[in-house]
């Protein structure tokens, strides 16, 4: 799959690494490509397609300009624009050397004008061609295509991973991650040290300083607090990257690694686990440790919440209790 996010997203280069750290084999945004090293996707717009006064010459100005090339077939009629590209495709490489990588359908009937599609590319004799399909594609849309036979090698996929949109058609949300600072542990001047915690229902956070580890067959993982013993054989997954304040040389791998680890952890996930709609949610412990402090902090929070609504501050004596409510 090729990410084609740029159009879409607000910020195009996180979203081109993350989703080859994700898995995406290349992305369209050179940018990015150069920033990151990552392969790049090259894309013809049906703009440039228009632009010449007949889709045979767009095809050959594309197939003399790059030795290995793709066409877009989409922009009049992709039934015939395949026997044009066949032609094209094999005049260049009889004159120039030059190979056709791949064609690629943005719109239309994806099923039934692969299928076609790959049966002409055979019978020229042009199977190491492959077929690409895009246009607003995501996950669902990509399994109901394969399932219906659709004769296409590689997608490429923008709007869904550059904003995470979800799937209103199935009722899911979207897959922006809501991730916000929150103070969870705090050391005063005389190296007095303090849980904190914010309460608000589901939105509630979990105190003290933690560690995550996993199980050795993938079967749960446990948050817990870091003075607590680890358990037998579990895999520690936090590793520390900052130390007072600072980075810690060395701590940050590179973006090959972090993909190569995430694609790692990806495999070793249980199938079940893997699918679109899973029956369950891979099982997350807290610790009884973890449970009791949180449960300590938040009586703790509930206390102080009573002593300042009903106890005027010495330095302010005037004040009163519904001052204090409406402050």
């Amino acid at each position: 799959m090729a990410e084609f996010a740029f159009r879409r997203a607000q910020k195009p280069l996180t979203v081109a690494r993350a989703s080859y750290i994700g898995g995406c084999a290349s992305t369209s945004l050179l940018n990015a490509a150069y920033e990151f090293r990552l392969p790049a996707t090259r894309t013809v717009p049906h703009a440039l397609i228009e632009l010449f006064p007949s889709e045979e010459e767009t095809f050959q100005a594309i197939a003399e300009a790059y030795n290995r090339y793709t066409l877009l077939l989409d922009t009049y009629d992709p039934r015939q624009a395949i026997h044009t590209a066949i032609g094209v495709a094999l005049r260049s490489q009889e004159t120039l050397g030059h190979t056709l990588a791949a064609v690629r359908l943005d719109s239309g009937d994806l099923v039934a004008d692969s299928i076609y599609i790959r049966d002409q590319l055979d019978k020229a004799e042009l199977s190491n061609v492959r077929i690409l399909a895009s246009g607003d594609l995501d996950e669902w849309k990509i399994s109901q295509l394969l399932e219906a036979g659709a004769a296409v090698d590689a997608f490429g996929v923008g709007t869904s991973l550059g904003n995470g949109a979800g799937s209103t058609e199935r009722g899911i949300a979207g897959g922006a991650l809501g991730a916000v600072y929150k103070e969870v542990w705090y050391v005063d001047e005389t190296g007095t040290e303090f849980p904190k915690v914010k309460i608000a229902g589901v939105k509630s956070t979990w105190p003290g300083k933690k560690e995550v580890y996993r199980h050795p067959e993938w079967k749960e993982d446990i948050i817990q607090l870091s003075h607590e013993p680890r358990p037998e054989n579990y895999q520690r997954l936090l590793r520390p990257a900052m130390r007072n304040g600072e980075m810690i040389p060395g701590s940050l791998p590179s973006l090959s690694e972090i993909r190569e680890l995430a694609q790692q952890n990806l495999q070793m996930l249980a199938l079940h686990y893997r699918v679109l709609a899973p029956d369950s949610a891979y099982p997350v412990r807290f610790s009884e440790g973890l449970q009791a402090l949180r449960k300590q902090a938040g009586q703790g929070v509930a206390t102080m919440n009573r002593s300042c609504l009903f106890k005027p501050p010495d330095d302010s004596p005037s004040l009163t209790v519904r001052s204090l409510v409406s402050l």
